[in-house]
């Protein structure tokens, strides 16, 4: 399921990467700022792209979660039809996050084709901001509990090993993670 993730994930980047030249264009050639569509269209996709490479750390982090703090029972939880649920659900919230825009936005002729006059205030700091906000405390209390759970089962396996005194103990393996 993880390898799902993560080519969910690269298409993600992927698209940041396609969209790079089509921002580079609004500097090349003032008019193109001056039409509606490609002025919201500039805004559209990194919207997009960045909240569906979000949503994809998020299922990652999800799966690693249920992978190292439930491992037996890993296979029931994380089948193909949740996976998949996953990456649909990441997509769809992206897509409606950054399509917003095109029915809610401040555009009218001669206005500079910049975030902050485009862009309603309340939907960027409201709804953009929040939701990284949000995202990264999730996705920093996950992996705090995948340490814990890691850090754990470390001590647990030292206290079951029989080691000789004299035998230095090196945990850098079970901290990796």
């Amino acid at each position: 399921m993880a390898n799902q993730f993560i080519n969910s994930l690269a298409i993600s980047d992927f698209l940041v990467g396609l969209y790079i030249p089509y921002h580079m264009y609004f500097y090349m050639d003032k008019s193109f700022a001056e039409m509606q569509f490609t002025c919201i269209l500039r805004f559209i996709v990194p919207i997009f792209t960045c909240t569906h490479s979000i949503c994809k750390l998020l299922t990652i982090a999800t799966d690693r979660y249920i992978a190292i703090v439930y491992p037996l029972h890993y296979n029931r939880y994380m089948t193909k039809k949740v996976a998949w649920a996953l990456i649909l659900g990441g997509f769809l919230i992206a897509l409606i996050l950054s399509t917003m825009p095109i029915y809610w936005n401040n555009w009218y002729g001669g206005i500079p084709c910049e975030m902050e006059a485009l862009l309603p205030s309340i939907y960027f700091y409201f709804m953009l901001m929040s939701m990284f906000g949000f995202a990264c405390i999730v996705m920093f209390l996950v992996y705090v509990k995948i340490w814990m759970e890691a850090y754990r089962h470390a001590r647990r396996i030292r206290r079951t090993t029989r080691l000789p005194q004299n035998v230095p103990i090196n945990d850098n393996r079970s901290l990796q993670t």
